[in-house]
C-alpha cells in the first residue's frame, strides 16, 4: 500500500510540474469501518470528483454504495468484490475477480479458438487455486469440453494433445 500511496504523490508532483490544479485528500480508515463512516460524513465528500479505495471489502462496499448514491466515481484498486461490480456504474474495479477473469478468457476462447481443444495445465499452487478453480467451475457451468492436468516437468505432452488443434492454458504465476 505504501508503494501505491508514493506513485500517488508522484503523479501529483507530476501534476503540479505541468500547472495543474486540483485538491486532493487522503483519508486513512486504518481498516476500521467506523473510521470509514466518519470520513464518509466530511462534508467534502459530498463533491468530490473521484474516490480511490478504500481496500478492505467490506469497506469497498461502503464506500461504493456512498459513490453510487453521489455520483461518484469509485477506483477499487485492489479488492475483487464479485457481486459489487455489475451492480454500480460508478466502480471501476481494477483487480477483477478470479471469476471475471474466468468470464474473459472464456469468452475469448469461445471467438477465437471455438474449435479447437482446450487443456488447463494446473500447478495447485495460490494463483492455480483462485484462478485456475474458477475456469474449472465456468468451464462446466458454460458446459465447455475441457481436458486438465497437474503441473509437472516431465509432462509427456504426446498423450494429452492430438492432431487436432488445442489452446494450454497454465493456470501459473
Amino acid at each position: 500500500m505504501l508503494e501505491y500511496y508514493q506513485g500517488i504523490q508522484l503523479a501529483l508532483k507530476k501534476g503540479k510540474d505541468l500547472d495543474s490544479r486540483f485538491t486532493v485528500h487522503f483519508y486513512d480508515t486504518d481498516n476500521d469501518t467506523n473510521q470509514l463512516k466518519l470520513i464518509l460524513k466530511k462534508p467534502e465528500m459530498e463533491t468530490m470528483d473521484l474516490i480511490l479505495g478504500p481496500t478492505d471489502e467490506i469497506q469497498v462496499k461502503m464506500a461504493a454504495y456512498f459513490a453510487r448514491s453521489r455520483k461518484i466515481p469509485m477506483f477499487s484498486p485492489f479488492t475483487a468484490v464479485t457481486d459489487l461490480w455489475s451492480n454500480n456504474p460508478f466502480i471501476i474495479n481494477l483487480n477483477p475477480s478470479n471469476e471475471m477473469k474466468a468470464l474473459a478468457f472464456l469468452a475469448y476462447f469461445k471467438k477465437n479458438h471455438h474449435d479447437e481443444k482446450l487443456l488447463i495445465v494446473r500447478d495447485g499452487r495460490r494463483f492455480d487455486k483462485g484462478f485456475g478453480a474458477a475456469l474449472v467451475a465456468e468451464c462446466v457451468k458454460q458446459e465447455i469440453d475441457f481436458s486438465k492436468i497437474a503441473y509437472n516437468k516431465s509432462t509427456a505432452w504426446k498423450n494429452h494433445l492430438g492432431a487436432e488443434k488445442t489452446v494450454v492454458l497454465l493456470t501459473s504465476e
